[in-house]
């Protein structure tokens, strides 16, 4: 347990500031999944109950959150709403992750008419706004668990679509892809032993964004009336149920569910802001390791402020003691000769990993 606490604490200092915003939004995560597994348990009423308590009773020792208007414990519809949420906002995530990763390497390793055409479709469907969308499809469908997590999901499949069909016109370049392509491996086995290993730690942190960003496309969603039954409990419904009481001081049907689906939102967009704060310095890390590696006895002045090799042959970067990261999203490098790169001021280009986009100093697109 003491070497377990240490090296918690040691992350802490390795990592700083983006570790703990990590822990925060962790714990907030792990509460409301506790919350959500044993709601039997932890809730004191039925959600349904119509006969907790007395009509709109405050906050208090019998009744910790107060009631609503029909008698109902607001603590008790609390708990169990946290499955609701949780399960639509979870299960969209995982249905787009899983629809837009397959047809982003598709798309990005056989190119063609086929990328095209693909691309087209999906810019279309990210050019809507995500809630607009949502509540068209929410429309067309009817309601229920399944329709609001078709109708949410729908929003993220361009955003996995593009990550990871950027990272596979990249990747499908390099050297040990052109080599099982020459000796004769088929193409699904080289989508799935080469090229997804090399996107999938990237897409586990716009995972985690997502999920924060559909809670609240759920919730409004609910909130407005589309996608879920009267009788299902979800926090949005709750919230549309107690704002017409606001105005004659029941505060708490309105502020509680609201709170949870602010904090429950923070709580994923803190995970997913610290993994990605840790884990893309790491894979860009890995990235120039593999790009640029050579004589790893070589002698390099690398730095995180300043990249920078001059030890005329190909070189493996090494990071400032105590950080794995390099200089960010991007580092820039001009391209002197094989194998030799040194920081400049002017003529640079930027490597910018969240898309393996090459951008001149300017911020266009440039090729080289």
């Amino acid at each position: 347990m003491g070497k377990l606490l240490s090296r918690f604490i040691g992350m802490g200092k390795q990592y700083g500031a983006e570790w703990w915003i990590l822990v925060a939004g962790a714990l907030i995560v792990a509460s409301v999944l506790f919350m959500a597994m044993f709601a039997s348990t932890i809730a004191p009423f039925d959600p349904h109950d119509q006969d907790a308590g007395p009509q709109l009773a405050p906050p208090g020792s019998d009744h910790l959150l107060g009631t609503d208007n029909l008698q109902r414990d607001v603590f008790s519809r609390i708990v169990f709403g946290s499955r609701t949420i949780l399960g639509v906002a979870i299960l969209a995530a995982i249905i787009s992750s899983l629809i837009g990763i397959s047809l982003g390497l598709i798309s990005g390793y056989s190119g063609g008419i086929f990328d095209k055409s693909l691309s087209l479709i999906m810019d279309s469907i990210y050019s809507f706004p995500g809630l607009i969308l949502a509540i068209a499809f929410a429309a067309m469908l009817e309601p229920g668990i399944i329709s609001i997590t078709l109708a949410v999901s729908v929003i993220y499949i361009p955003t996995y679509f593009r990550l990871v069909r950027g990272q596979t016109l990249s990747i499908k370049e390099e050297l040990y892809v052109e080599a099982a392509r020459a000796i004769g491996t088929p193409g699904l086995t080289i989508l799935w032993k080469y090229i997804f290993p090399n996107v999938i730690a990237t897409t586990a942190v716009v995972f985690t964004m997502n999920v924060g960003d559909a809670i609240m496309i759920e919730a409004a969603l609910t909130y407005l009336g589309l996608g879920l039954p009267p009788s299902v409990v979800d926090w949005g419904m709750d919230l549309a149920m107690g704002k017409k009481y606001l105005p004659s001081g029941q505060w708490w049907l309105i502020t509680f569910p609201g709170a949870m689906i602010s904090i429950l939102a923070l709580g994923f967009t803190m995970l997913g802001e610290g993994l990605a704060d840790i884990l893309i310095p790491r894979l860009l890390e890995r990235y120039f390791s593999r790009s640029f590696i050579g004589n790893r006895s070589s002698r390099c002045a690398v730095s995180h402020s300043n990249w920078n090799s001059e030890c005329g042959g190909e070189c493996q970067p090494q990071p400032k003691k105590g950080r794995s990261d390099g200089a960010g999203w991007g580092l820039r490098l001009r391209k002197v000769n094989p194998g030799v790169f040194h920081h400049q001021n002017a003529q640079t280009t930027r490597y910018d990993f969240r898309g393996q986009d090459q951008i001149s100093q300017s911020g266009h697109p440039q090729n080289e």
